[in-house]
């Protein structure tokens, strides 16, 4: 029997009519939705709601089960465009919503790990982006035709040879896992960039990619040749992961590229390479150092960076256009005045000292002086300086540029700035980690518009003239000092606070000018007293968890982020002009009076952290009843059991203990000291070297266990090296083996305070949120 069709009509508030013919009864809702919804205009904040006489449409339900068509041949429906309920959507993708229609005109996703929600994408879907647990087939799914950003998460390793891409999509994204062949899938010939995860390594000798792509990029692992692979001639960005090392000699990159990047790995030979004519960004890693005197480089060059062991010589003067030069650590073998005429940016690395003929025209210079050097003149038209990582010497003799515009301190800069004058077109100073002297007595030029403090610096602004045309004020991880005796420029626009920050706020005085006020994660002060600016409309915290209830938010907010701990209800909450709102994990929707957001574009919820490997354990679990006894395997148990059954404090004294002779390792080889081996004879004899075996008993969810473990094989590693290097004098050890040797122990200090910050988190995590891991920064493995 032939199956029942109906000509449909449908109506708009404006009079505009479309025509449906054909239409089968037993089509759903959600179906007729999208057929409909394909032809009549997209409104952003909107979705189309069809109806039937006064009836919505059911979404579930088919249109002969509606009653629709069933004694007509003929039906007409009215749409109308409703505002996108946010709120409601979130609730549904938290399992708190059962009604599927809640996603409609939604365009952004993310975070999305179950089948049942990508089986009811929404046809107004823009960008998906799925979670990191996410590792199942979509050959069954069928992804939105207007999907123009589709990125998967961590775990997915899923071939994709029966995934149907939509045509639309622009931006494709693997992530961590992904090593599956791409030979028998279809990538939509609009498809604009393309980048692949950590651990693809798969031939593309087979695959056509599309005409259209404009970006690709490749992870760490890939190492495949590319002799064979046709790149389309749209290409204009080429990057790749550490690993590569594959000769090009008969590679045909496509003349339009216009940035090549290499990685770590790359040492092959570029005299034979065909480089793009339209070549303008070459960057090459940090293991390169062949020589270069016989590379033709395009006559259109225009930034070239060299890695850090790269030292050959080269002729500069046939890059006539070159605008921006970097070298590296080791590089010696440059004469200063055959540089290029339009040279405007160089950065030198740490043994490149012959610095007396900079270019004229130079704007940006980034160098390590030595002591007997920072009295050189610079170049009088140079607008941005920056002192390198290493650099940590007095100023005091320094004459800096009169229009100089950005000053940058790297990491390990802690000197006085009492006696340096700073120019009067500064407008940006920024420092680093190490960084934490008094400003008491530096005079800050009135025109400086940003102001940043790096991880260490922790004095008191009672005292400092903060200026007057000050708008961005940043402080770094470890301030916690007061405000209250602070004046704020009245200019201010923006005031981001570090980790640590955990003041009372309740007698500062806030400009009203303020716009940006961000909170670290130990900020958890009441704001019931605090008078906040009116025109904030960007405010965040991190473990907020107080009550917003009695605080007078400014009714231009626009952006509200409240994390982690934060748990109260938003009943009752008016913010008319709220556009973005970002909530934590803890926080749930279900059954609480929503608050009243009418211009609500965005809301966000992070992807909940993984359960770690020993499981979930319940209230009930973790305390027998009258007992004051830990539960086996709960995490006060595992924390019992942490130091060798001494607890978290003793894992910290050990990590503690390892900074110590870390940081005292890396310092003294910058001298070239004799001591250093008494600091790696303190490492294998003491706690320190013990941290790591504490580490283990962490429960870790799997990709933060083979980071902490790939980190202390590296620590581990490291230092064998350096006490066997270290040994004696260091009379025999060659300045480009301590230069390698120091920058491998600073990225291992550098891993050392990222697990400290970890064992913090694990007992804060363990305490809010029992048995659940929050995510970390990775580490440099």
């Amino acid at each position: 029997m032939a199956e029942a069709l109906i000509t449909l009509e449908v109506t708009n508030l404006q009079g505009k009519r479309y025509k449906f013919s054909d239409v089968p009864l037993s089509l759903t809702g959600k179906a007729l939705q999208e057929l409909i919804s394909g032809r009549l205009p997209f409104k952003p904040g909107s979705y189309i709601s069809l109806q039937h006489g006064s009836v919505p449409l059911s979404f579930d339900q088919t249109l002969l089960e509606q009653g629709i068509g069933c004694q007509v041949d003929q039906v007409t429906l009215t749409s109308v465009y409703l505002p996108v309920k946010i709120q409601a959507a979130w609730s549904y993708l938290r399992d708190h919503h059962p009604d599927m229609s809640s996603l409609q005109g939604v365009t952004q996703l993310e975070g999305i790990g179950s089948m049942l929600h990508l089986w009811n994408l929404p046809h107004s879907l823009q960008t998906l982006t799925l979670r990191d647990y996410f590792n199942r087939s979509l050959q069954l799914i069928n992804l939105p035709n207007g999907l123009h950003t589709l990125t998967f998460g961590l775990e997915f390793n899923q071939s994709l040879d029966g995934l149907n891409l939509p045509r639309a999509l622009r931006r494709l994204t693997f992530g961590h896992c992904f090593d599956q062949s791409i030979d028998n899938v279809t990538l939509p010939s609009g498809l604009q960039s393309l980048t692949f995860g950590f651990c693809f390594d798969q031939s593309l000798d087979d695959v056509n990619l599309p005409t259209g792509l404009q970006s690709l990029t490749f992870g760490h692992n890939f190492d495949q040749s590319l002799n064979n692979v046709n790149f389309p001639s749209s290409l204009r960005d080429l990057t790749f992961g550490s690993a590569f090392d594959q000769r090009l000699d008969h590679v045909n990159l496509p003349s339009g590229l216009q940035s090549l990047i290499f990685g770590v790995e790359f040492n092959q030979s570029l005299d034979d390479v065909n480089l793009p004519r339209d070549l303008q960004t070459l960057t090459l890693g940090d293991r390169f150092n062949q020589t270069v005197e016989c590379v033709k480089w395009p006559s259109g060059l225009r930034s070239l960076s060299f890695g850090s062991r790269f030292n050959q010589k080269m002729d500069m003067t046939t890059l006539g256009e070159l605008e921006t030069l970097t070298l590296g650590d080791c590089f010696t073998n440059m004469k200063l005045g055959r540089l290029p005429g339009n040279l405007r940016s160089i950065t030198f690395g740490y043994e490149c000292q012959d610095i007396d003929k900079l270019p004229t025209s130079l704007e940006s210079l980034t160098f390590q002086p030595r002591v007997s050097q920072t009295e050189t003149d610079l170049p009088g038209g140079l607008r941005h300086l920056t002192f390198g990582r290493r650099f940590n010497q007095s100023l005091d003799g320094m004459n800096l540029p009169s229009g100089l515009q950005s000053l940058t301190f790297d990491y390990h800069f802690n000197q006085s700035l009492d006696h340096l004058k700073l120019p009067s077109s500064l407008n940006s100073l920024k420092f680093g980690y190490c960084f934490d002297q008094t400003l008491d007595r530096v005079n800050l030029p009135s025109g400086l518009q940003s102001l940043t403090f790096g991880y260490n610096f922790n004095q008191s602004l009672d005292r400092v003239e903060l200026p007057r045309g000050l708008q961005s004020l940043k402080f770094g991880y470890i301030f916690v000092l007061s405000l209250e005796h602070v004046k704020l420029p009245d200019g201010l626009l923006s005031l981001t606070f570090g980790y640590c920050f955990n003041q009372n706020l309740d007698h500062v005085d806030l400009p009203d000018s303020l716009q940006t006020l961000a909170f670290g994660c130990h900020f958890n002060q009441m704001l019931d007293h605090v008078k906040l600016p009116n025109h904030l409309q960007n405010l965040s915290f991190g473990n907020f968890s107080q009550s917003l209830h009695d605080v007078s938010l400014p009714s231009g907010l626009k952006s509200l982020t409240l994390l982690s701990s934060f748990t109260k209800s938003l009943a009752q909450l008016h913010l008319p002009s709220l556009e973005r709102l970002e909530l934590g994990n803890a926080f749930c929707m279900e059954g609480a009076d929503p608050a009243d957001l009418p211009n609500l574009r965005e809301l966000r919820c992070p992807s909940m952290s993984r359960v770690s490997s020993n499981g979930d354990v319940g209230k009930e679990e973790r305390t027998s009843p009258g007992s004051p006894m830990a539960a086996p395997n709960s995490p006060e148990e595992k924390l019992e059991k942490l130091g060798d059954g001494r607890g978290l404090f003793h894992v910290i004294e050990q990590l503690a203990a390892l900074e110590g002779a870390l940081w005292s390792i890396l310092d003294g080889l910058k001298s070239n000291a004799t001591h250093v081996s008494f600091f790696c004879r303190e490492y294998w004899g003491t706690s320190a070297s013990h941290a790591q075996l504490s580490l283990e008993k962490l429960g870790f969810h799997e990709r933060l266990k083979r980071q902490v473990q790939q980190a202390c094989v590296l620590e581990s590693l490291s230092l064998g090296v350096a006490s066997h290097l270290c040994s004696g004098t260091m009379q025999g050890v060659s300045v480009t083996i301590r230069s390698r040797l120091r920058n491998l122990l600073y990225y291992v200090h550098e891993n050392c305070l990222v697990l400290l910050d970890l064992v913090w988190c694990v007992n804060v995590g363990w305490q809010s949120s029992p048995g659940v891991l929050p995510s970390r920064e990775p580490m440099a493995c």
